[in-house]
Order: C-alpha cells, then structure tokens, then sequence
C-alpha cells in the first residue's frame, strides 16, 4: 500500500501575508498612459523562443515564468511552493508521484487548465520532432528518454491523466529535486487546442500566445520591447500588483543606463565602469546571482581537438586579472563549474569540498603546452581561432582581454566575433563556432542543474566533447536517494571537467541592478535571468 508523504501549502495565505493588499492605483513616470501601475524593465536581449518547450536563455525562462504556472514555483525566500498544483502525494520509495491541481484554473482565454494540459505538454517536449533542448530534463520519468530517443513510444512514458485536476507519473529512480525542476518552463502545461490552432506559428507571434500565468501577452515587437499585462483569470490575481509590465532589449549598457536616468527604465543591469557611479546609491542591489562565464570549445576545430591547447588557452587566462582591471565588481575568478551556496546534507558547500579543478594562470606552462600540443596537431605558423561573443555588458571587454592575453602569451591570433544573442545561439547550436564565451546560470537549486549539461548528446553540451566516465558517473548520481553518493559522484565528474577542458572556467557572476525608487517588493532569484517580477508593486 502506498504511504502517502502529504504536502500541502496554503499559497494564497502566504502571498496574502507577504505581500500585503494591492493600492490605490497609480500612474508611472514619463511615458504613462492612462491608469494603472506599470514598470518597465531590461532583460538586454531578444529571447530565443517563448515556446515553454524550446525555452533555454534567460529573457525566455524569465518571460514565460510570467505567461505561465507550472506545478510549483519559487517564493521570495528562493523555496519550492505549489503553484498550478495545489498538493502532491509520494509513494515511499519515491518512485509514484501524484500530482492535484488547483480546482478552478483557467487558461488566459478563459478555458479550464486541465490535467491533460500537462500531459500534452511534457510529452511535446519528448517528441524527437520537437528538438526542445531540454527534453531531458524530462527523463526522470519512465519511457521518457526511450521515447525521446526514437526507441519507445510515447504510449510508454508512464504519465497518466486520472481526471480533470489529477495525474500521476512514475519515476526511473528517485529524485530528491524534483519539486524544484517542477517549476521550469519544460514543465510548462500547454493549451492543446490554443496549440493545433496556432500551428507552425505558435509563439512566435503576440497573438500565438497563450499562458496560465500571472500575466498575458499584449504585444510583441522582436528586437525592440514585449509588453505584458495582467491575467485577470489567473488563479492568484488579486496577488498580483502590477496592470501592465514592459520588458526592454537594450544590449547596449550606455543607452540602458541613460533609459533609466531618464525613467524610461525602473530595473537596468549595471556593468562594471557603471557600477563606480552607483556604489554609495540606495538604488544599487548587488547579489551573487548563481550565474557563471566559461570559454566554451568546439572539439571538432582541429585546433581545439587537441587538449593541450584547451589545457593551454585555460592557463593563459588570469582570472584574478581579469575580475579586477576588466569589469570590477560584477565578477569572482572561478576555478570550478559549481559555484558556492550550493550545500551537502553534513552542511557543507559543494564548491569548498571539492576545492579547485581548473588550474590558475601559469603562462609558462601554456607555453610549452601550446607548443607540443601544435606539434602533435601539424599545425605550423601562426594559427588563428574566432572567439563568438554576444551583445551584454561587460561582454566585449571580456573578449579584448582574452583577445590579448591569448595573443601575448602564446602567441595566438583571436578574432572576436560579436553578434545579437539570438544569431550566437544560432551558431552554437550548429556548431558553427571555435570557441564561445558562454553564460551558464542554475535552473533549479541543486548542483545538477550546472554537471548534467556536459553529458553526452545532452541538449546544452554543444561542444562535441563527451566522456563515458563522466556520463557514468552523472547516472550514478541520478540513480541513487543518497546525497552523499550523489555529490561525490559529481564532484568526481567536475574534475574530468578541470582534466579534459571541454571548458575554461573565468567567472562567478555578481549581479549589479539599479531599481528605480519607485518600486518595491524587487525579488532576485539565481534562476534564469535573476529577475522575479511575481512580487513587485510601485510606491
């Protein structure tokens, strides 16, 4: 007989409580239209995709957790609430898993979200036909990666609708994170009909668009800005402070800072020659974000094949050099993939356990290595690698500083290539690139959300290397209940990282926002893009 693991939180009683009643109603600053309290913020760049299933950069993540309500959601304490679901219940072993939705959820149309809604959607995101990156985040459930993978059916993946408000899935192996990757766009539940009606064009347009959550799309002009506003059938609404939220894309830090000194923004991330401006600034909030900036290498480059010269290009780079002269303030050397704050069950921190597994910046050792690794390659002369880079701040000077480190130590002819996010997303994913300088940050709060990008065919790991002793030791640690044997299996995967450098560690991001005044109830999370609008009111 099952025994039953019951969790029940009373949400609507807690956002009640921690975010007050809403207002009178008021205007924002320049530029405002009519009543009602607006914000505008910048997430810097256009989104990939809004297609829950495809989401993958931080604009998408953080856009769709507005449109849509997964099964859970993070409150402002970063903890795991239930949001779409109003209660789960697990078998003993871990394995069964029973998902009640909230009676009374409606879709932004005004249809009921439904059980199937989730079937639906969590299947599409298995369909091989649909290439969502992120389909294996789904593989906990049984049949799922058999499906994914062309060997099973769909008829297979053991999730089952057992009525409107019900459905239950069975597990591979038990998955202590579960509750959190719940709240990840992957998860998303998707309006079937609203779907087949929209066809090819769903979510690429503003009116292919349909979500659960918060806040419902007005308008989208690509490139330019995404105007959000507020879901009068969501389940929470009387929650939910602001009428209308206007997401920008201004790459360019000069023109977002000027935007905001002028009211045209309320949030803008600062880079590092800004933050000097705002360091005394009661408007500066400052955080360590979870996000990390890593060289990525293409293994296929007959350069980059070899792994000296991966080995050598990571021990030309001074991290300490480059977080203190390049971009001060924003940044924190990095020697390890896993950043601090991620804990053990003895109440230790993953990152100070397993210590450094990228070596520190030893240029006459990059020297030699550089040499042999040209010799044993056939490479003669002077050779020359791109270095793909997309618009954000501190990104360029980051690519110049490696430009010129990588040319005076040895001796390599970096061209920097710079592109909007979405052509560089573009090219990564057909692996048209050298080498990358890429951003990583967590999408659920366990170290596994950074160790399973790098398995083979994984949908992130698009660097064409693989290690069967990685991915060995990444099943262990998806296979087991026990967070001792997980770490250590992870910890051990980390340092092949450090070993074969598919990789160059350079940064630990820290996030530097100016928030207007104005507003308040500002919740930074070190999901997705950092930003979570679900709280936020106006003053």
């Amino acid at each position: 007989m099952m025994k039953k693991l019951f969790m029940v939180f009373m949400v609507l009683s807690i956002f009640i409580i921690s975010c007050g009643k809403t207002g009178d109603k008021t205007e924002t600053g320049k530029g405002a239209k009519g009543a009602g309290k607006k914000i505008a913020v910048n997430l810097q760049s256009e989104p990939k995709t809004l297609d829950p299933q495809l989401a993958s950069d931080a604009s998408g993540i953080t856009i769709d957790s507005l449109l849509y309500e997964g099964l859970t959601r993070l409150d402002k304490e970063g903890k795991v609430v239930p949001a779409a679901a109003e209660k789960w219940d697990v078998s003993e072993d871990g394995l069964n898993w029973t998902f009640h939705l909230r009676k009374g959820m409606k879709w932004a149309n005004g249809d009921p979200v439904t059980a199937k809604d989730f079937a639906f959607a969590w299947l599409r995101a298995l369909d091989p036909k649909t290439a969502s990156e992120y389909a294996y985040e789904l593989y906990y459930i049984k049949g799922a990666q058999e499906y994914n993978e062309g060997k099973g059916k769909k008829e297979d993946v053991a999730i089952k609708v057992i009525d409107d408000n019900t459905f239950e899935i069975i597990l591979n192996k038990p998955t202590p994170y579960l509750v959190s990757l719940l709240s990840f766009p992957t998860y998303y539940p998707v309006n079937e009909k609203f779907y087949n009606e929209a066809g090819k064009d769903f979510s690429l347009k503003a009116d292919k668009i349909m979500g659960n959550g918060p806040y419902k799309m007005q308008k989208w002009t690509p490139e330019t800005n995404i105007i959000l506003v507020k879901n009068d059938n969501y389940w929470n609404k009387d929650n939910i402070h602001l009428d209308e939220l206007e997401i920008k894309m201004i790459s360019d830090s000069s023109a977002a800072l000027n935007a905001f000194k002028n009211g045209e923004l309320d949030t803008t991330e600062l880079s590092g020659e800004q933050l000097a401006e705002f360091q005394t600034d009661k408007r500066l909030f400052s955080y360590n974000k979870g996000s990390i900036k890593f060289l990525k290498f293409n293994v296929k480059n007959k350069l980059l094949a070899n792994q000296k010269i991966r080995e050598a290009i990571s021990l030309s780079i001074d991290r300490d050099e480059l977080t203190n002269t390049v971009s001060k303030g924003n940044f924190k050397p990095a020697y390890g993939f896993v950043p601090e704050g991620y804990g053990l069950t003895n109440g230790g921190d993953f990152r100070k356990e397993n210590g450094d597994v990228f070596e520190k910046y030893n240029a006459e050792k990059a020297k030699q290595l550089f040499q042999e690794g040209l010799k044993e390659a056939g490479i003669a002369g002077t050779p020359t690698l791109t270095l793909m880079v997309y618009d954000a701040p501190d990104n360029q000077k980051i690519a110049e500083y490696l430009q010129e480190k990588l040319r005076v130590v040895l001796g390599l002819d970096v061209k920097v290539e710079t592109n909007t996010y979405k052509i560089f997303a573009q090219n990564e994913t057909q692996r048209n690139y050298d080498m990358n300088l890429s951003q990583w940050g967590p999408d659920y709060l366990d170290p596994m959300t950074y160790m399973d990008m790098w398995v083979k065919d994984g949908g992130n790991n698009k660097t064409n290397w693989s290690s069967a002793e990685y991915d060995k030791l990444m099943d262990t640690a998806k296979s087991t209940a026990d967070n001792n044997i997980r770490m250590k299996s992870m910890m051990d995967a980390e340092k092949i990282l450090g070993k074969e450098l598919p990789i160059a560690m350079l940064t630990y991001n820290i996030k530097n926002v100016a928030v207007s005044d104005r507003v308040k109830d500002m919740n930074f999370t070190k999901i997705a893009s950092g930003y979570d609008f679900y709280y936020v009111d106006v003053k």
